[in-house]
């Protein structure tokens, strides 16, 4: 159980860096479908890994919010699935995705003394740690950072909501109603972008989105309500 939680920060900080390094050479579209996978891969370790059995309604839900989260992406157009390119990039965010997916499975052996916000804290230092040797190479190699306003506020927001925030629900998520159920939620992701591009950038809804939205729901709501045999 100590390896097993030794590994919670490692996993933690790896999937933050993977996907931000990511995104420095693929695009948004790639990054969300990659991400996507999540439940999948947290479903196959589950039942891999863990020797749990994942029921057929499951698998069945985590296709059809799939299937939902790729309509979104590509506006309902199979031509826009199939024209994509994948790069280096998405080896990255792919690596990010199983080192979430694992992350999401191990958070069953947190020791159960450990309220959230302090398993939280101990999680962000050691991953700190870690990391701190690679910071210090791009520190001494990148180009100088040129401050703004906008620079700052993005910093502010990156660490307070998704990261503390995001992770602390997360956690609690996964605690209240197990990995499967809680690693499905990311598919949310794409479906919230709709609704709030719709209402602070005033952009349509197209018949794509509504269908869309509808699978992910649908998917959702098959994988919490089923019973495994």
């Amino acid at each position: 159980m100590e390896n097993i939680n030794a590994l919670v920060p490692v996993e933690c900080c790896h999937f933050n860096t993977f996907i931000y390094i990511g995104l420095t050479s693929t695009n948004a579209s790639n990054a969300t479908i990659l991400q996507s996978v999540i439940p999948i891969f947290i479903l196959i370790l589950s039942a891999l890994w863990l020797k749990e059995r994942v029921s057929a309604q499951q698998w069945l839900g985590v296709a059809i919010s799939l299937t939902g989260v790729l309509m979104l992406i590509t506006q309902g157009k199979l031509d826009h699935l199939l024209s994509l390119v994948f790069n280096i990039g998405d080896i990255y965010v792919l690596v990010g995705v199983l080192c979430w997916a694992t992350y999401s499975i191990i958070l069953r052996w947190r020791p159960p003394e450990l309220d959230g916000f302090t398993f939280f804290g101990v999680t962000v230092l050691l991953g700190a740690f870690i990391l701190l040797p690679f910071a210090g190479v791009e520190w001494y190699l990148a180009d100088d950072i040129v401050w703004q306003s906008k620079i700052a506020y993005t910093i502010v927001y990156m660490a307070i909501f998704p990261s503390i925030l995001a992770y602390i629900f997360w956690n609690k998520g996964v605690a209240d109603i197990g990995a499967v159920k809680t690693g499905l939620f990311i598919h949310f992701m794409p479906l919230f972008g709709v609704i709030l591009s719709s209402i602070f950038l005033n952009e349509p809804i197209y018949q794509f989105h509504i269908i869309g939205i509808v699978l992910i729901l649908s998917g959702v709501y098959l994988v919490v309500k089923a019973k495994l045999a």
